[in-house]
């Protein structure tokens, strides 16, 4: 076994691929995770949506079905090949793009921006969080909106998880990927937040918050409700207030 100590495994072809060995169980997921999104930011077809860290182009997809102008960003090659191809064969325009969220901005350019599942803490540095939240706020046309998930912390501590570093706030995370027939171990510490520490974060970087619900994906439906310490994500909304920052 090769122990691969990496700053992203998704710039490894073979470890993002194994990401869509799940997508058609993830797709399904993706039509309420789109009525969310469009309920709690007041979303109108016709505007110009920015996707995060967009993986396979779930959201971003389901998004541009329902007539938005979706961008969508990964610094996965694999996944935005992926996610191309799909939108492709469905006839949508999207323009998927292939870059690292932690340096990609366009200024005043989106009606809104998503942050969706694990993008936020992937790194484990609490550094690059800000830099991506200050590239959402820098993309945001004044009153554009906010949409950000954060793994929970409190789950982790309430559980008690020896993995769980309370002075850190991380979890290691590990997957075991064959590459040309050799198993190969990948390992990153994962930044999770406790709802306090998720809305200074979002405040620091310009916003100003205007929710914060608890994992609305639990049932069939997505609902909007308090956190829980059981809640696996945190939400929150937040609104860009002033440009010139």
């Amino acid at each position: 076994m090769i122990i691969r100590k990496i700053p992203s495994p998704w710039l490894v072809d073979q470890f993002a691929l194994t990401y869509l060995s799940k997508r058609d169980e993830l797709i399904k997921k993706s039509m309420p995770e789109a009525d969310f999104v469009e309920r709690v930011l007041e979303l109108k077809p016709g505007m110009k949506i920015l996707d995060m860290g967009c993986g396979e182009g779930r959201h971003a997809i389901e998004l541009a079905k329902r007539g938005y102008q979706v961008t969508g960003v990964d610094i996965s090659p694999a996944l935005i090949k992926a996610a191309s191809a799909r939108a492709q064969q469905l006839g949508l325009e999207i323009d998927f793009r292939v870059d690292d969220i932690r340096k990609f901005y366009v200024q005043d350019e989106y009606d809104a921006v998503i942050l969706m599942f694990v993008v936020l803490g992937d790194s484990g540095k609490d550094e690059d969080d800000f830099a991506i939240l200050r590239n959402a706020y820098r993309s945001l046309k004044p009153g554009g909106k906010l949409l950000a998930s954060f793994l929970n912390a409190a789950r982790q501590f309430k559980r008690e998880n020896v993995k769980f570093d309370l002075n850190t706030s991380t979890i290691r995370w590990s997957a075991d990927v064959e590459i040309n027939k050799i198993l190969h171990h990948f390992t990153h510490p994962v930044r999770l937040y406790f709802p306090s520490e998720a809305q200074l974060l979002i405040k620091c970087s310009g916003f100003e918050v205007t929710g914060i619900f608890g994992d609305p994906f639990r049932g069939e439906e997505p609902i909007m409700r308090p956190v829980q310490p059981e809640d696996l994500e945190i939400i929150i909304t937040a609104r860009k207030l002033d440009s010139s920052k």
